[in-house]
């Protein structure tokens, strides 16, 4: 039996273990904020418009497309907001709080010795930075109900991963649809060696969920007689200029797709050799590749749709990786450094022919 003093001792060096596991996540969090800074895509004032006139419409063309992805037009209005300070901040909230959600995420379903490592990796992914860089854009939001569906796999209820999915469909069926598939296509190929809690009920009842998100949402717009969404002129009318951009951004749109995480991918990659497993993932990968053809905002929408299946490879990847502590510090260090090094020059991968970015410290002071 251990005496009181080895008691006492080796509860201390729990507690201490337990502090720098905190400290690291904390780092990890500023550091992703510091690294990427915040800046806007377009001015605050259209979105306080479409928050106040929604569910109809902007009467701006292109940008009518804003209304069919509304959770943030529905909390501004909720909220009593008006200004485009307010528009601001309310956002600037939901990144901060899309971030730590997707922490405690990982903190829930890492096993034992794992946890902080996989908490720092979800904040270092590349979708905080998106989010950071998008302040104005619905991005957290649906980044929001995609965690929903992530944590709905917790339960393992089927009933209750069909439910999570209503939410992403009403917000953003489009990256709902490709999130969920690449989700269950890296879930699948990775079954088996998963961390226990999420090896129950599969991602893709969430696509019952989805259907009637999209089905609440398109009954809303009939019943306040709207015209339907303006994302197909986008497509039609840019898609070609959009094509030569990602063309000329060619290798850094690449890195951008998963940045330092490029490192965790390879391990994937490697440790499961199965002709499945990689077929579901790269499955996974053509999910993401289709909503960025699709889109002007290249490697945003990538991003966003991979974020769930991303975070699953984190929790499973530190599962795997845990007795390799060479391997795994090696690919951390690559995922806190290797972003900042490779964009050292400020170069911007976002080829949105039509937004022009300003920073929200100058936003703030005008």
């Amino acid at each position: 039996m251990p005496s009181q003093t080895s008691r006492l001792r080796i509860k201390h060096v729990g507690r201490r273990r337990d502090w720098l596991m905190g400290f690291g996540i904390v780092a990890a969090f500023a550091w992703s904020v510091i690294r990427s800074g915040m800046a806007m895509l377009g001015g605050p004032e259209i979105g306080v418009e479409a928050a106040q006139v929604w569910p109809q419409r902007l009467d701006s063309g292109f940008l009518s497309f804003i209304s069919d992805s509304p959770l943030g037009l529905i909390t501004f209005q909720i909220l009593d907001l008006a200004t485009p300070q307010a528009w601001v901040l309310m956002h600037v909230v939901a990144v901060l709080l899309a971030m730590w959600v997707f922490a405690g995420w990982a903190l829930v379903t890492s096993e034992p010795g794992t946890r902080a490592h996989s908490a720092r990796l979800v904040l270092l992914a590349p979708i905080a930075t998106v989010m950071l860089t998008g302040i104005g854009s619905y991005d957290p939001f649906t980044i929001l109900a995609m965690l929903l569906v992530l944590f709905a796999i917790l339960s393992s209820s089927r009933l209750l991963v069909a439910l999570s999915g209503v939410v992403i469909g009403f917000q953003h069926f489009e990256q709902g649809l490709l999130g969920i598939l690449a989700l269950a296509a890296v879930w699948s190929a990775l079954k088996g060696s998963l961390p226990r809690a999420v090896d129950g009920a599969s991602p893709l009842w969430a696509l019952v969920g989805l259907v009637a998100g999209r089905l609440f949402l398109t009954a809303i717009f009939l019943a306040t007689d709207v015209q339907a969404t303006g994302r197909p002129q986008w497509i039609t009318e840019f898609f070609i200029e959009w094509s030569l951009g990602a063309i000329t951004t060619g290798p850094l749109l690449l890195w951008s797709l998963f940045a330092g995480m490029w490192a965790l991918i390879l391990y994937i990659w490697i440790r499961f050799t199965q002709r499945d497993s990689r077929l579901l993932l790269l499955g996974a990968f053509a999910a993401g590749l289709i909503g960025l053809l699709l889109s002007g905002d290249r490697p945003r929408v990538f991003v966003v749709i991979l974020a769930p299946a991303l975070a699953l490879l984190v929790v499973t990847y530190t599962r795997l990786a845990r007795e390799e502590r060479v391997v795994s510090r090696l690919i951390e260090g690559v995922v806190w450094l290797a972003p900042p090094l490779i964009f050292a020059e400020d170069i911007v991968t976002n080829v949105n022919i039509v937004d022009v970015p300003y920073t929200l410290f100058l936003f703030a002071i005008s």
